[in-house]
C-alpha cells in the first residue's frame, strides 16, 4: 500500500505542522494566554475524539464523559470563587499562603 501526496494529505500535514509550532511561538513570545487556550483546545479535542470512537464506532452511549466534564467544571468554579486563577503551582501556593497562614 503506497501513500500518495494528495491535496488533502498535504493540507492535513500543513495544519499539523502549524499546530505543532503554536506552543513554540507562544513560549518564545511570552504569550501565556495562547498557551492556555491551545491547551484547552487540545483537551477538548481529545474528549471529542474519544466520544466519537465510543459512540460512533462502538455504538455505546457514554454518560461518563459528561460526568467528568461536569465534575471538572464544578471544581474549576469552586477554585475560581476561592481566588485560584491558574492551575500552575505558583497560583496554588499563593492560594495556600493566603488562606492557610494564620
Amino acid at each position: 500500500m503506497s501513500v500518495r501526496l494528495t491535496p488533502r494529505n498535504a493540507l492535513v500535514a500543513g495544519v499539523i505542522a502549524i499546530l505543532a509550532l503554536v506552543p513554540i511561538y507562544a513560549a518564545a513570545s511570552g504569550n501565556t494566554f495562547m498557551i492556555s487556550l491551545f491547551t484547552r483546545i487540545i483537551i477538548l479535542a481529545i474528549a471529542a475524539v474519544s466520544l466519537n470512537l465510543i459512540m460512533g464506532f462502538g455504538g455505546m452511549v457514554s454518560f461518563g464523559h459528561a460526568a467528568y466534564l461536569g465534575i471538572g467544571g464544578y471544581a474549576v468554579g469552586i477554585l475560581a470563587k476561592e481566588g485560584v486563577n491558574s492551575g500552575c503551582c505558583n497560583g496554588r501556593w499563593q492560594w495556600r499562603r493566603r488562606h492557610c497562614s494564620r
